[in-house]
């Protein structure tokens, strides 16, 4: 360099920053499984009954979806106000062994308000499910008072 100084080259874009060096990760990051790219092509074709069927088959064969992907499918079910198919996918995904996080209920709760006539005593009963099952219901309290009212909640 000019100044004097040494001359830094830019690290390898597979490398990854640690004090002092520059190291290979141990591990690439996993891929998406092809189920879930399954899930998601279904999606983008704007095919719900599809994508639902393909998540409660990767569900059945004991593969867990990500966050992501269970997200996207349930709340495309939730503003069509398929409250019955979330029940079906979380009902698949507790026999299969695996918790329910907050989210699906979030999506639950909309899919019930929703609903045309709505749900809002069912929407009233995910407390009671969300308590049941240990998760904190102060993550949700904006979407309870948005689909049940002031007075309901």
């Amino acid at each position: 360099a000019a100044d004097g100084g040494a001359a830094v080259a830019a690290p390898p874009d597979h490398t990854v920053p640690f004090p002092r060096r520059w190291q290979l990760p141990a591990v690439q990051a996993v891929s998406q499984s092809s189920q879930e790219q399954e899930v998601e092509r279904f999606l983008c074709d704007d095919n719900l009954n599809g994508a639902e069927a393909a998540l409660l088959q990767m569900i059945t064969k004991g593969i867990e979806p990500t966050r992501e992907t269970l997200g996207a499918v349930c709340k495309r079910l939730a503003r069509t106000g398929q409250a019955s198919n979330i029940e079906v996918i979380m009902e698949t995904l507790e026999l299969k062994g695996f918790k329910l996080q907050e989210g699906i209920f979030a999506a639950l709760v909309y899919a019930c308000k929703a609903t045309r006539p709505q749900r809002l005593a069912r929407a009233e009963q995910v407390v009671q499910d969300m308590h049941a099952r240990g998760l904190k219901l102060k993550a949700l309290q904006r979407i309870f008072k948005h689909a049940l009212g002031k007075r309901r909640t």
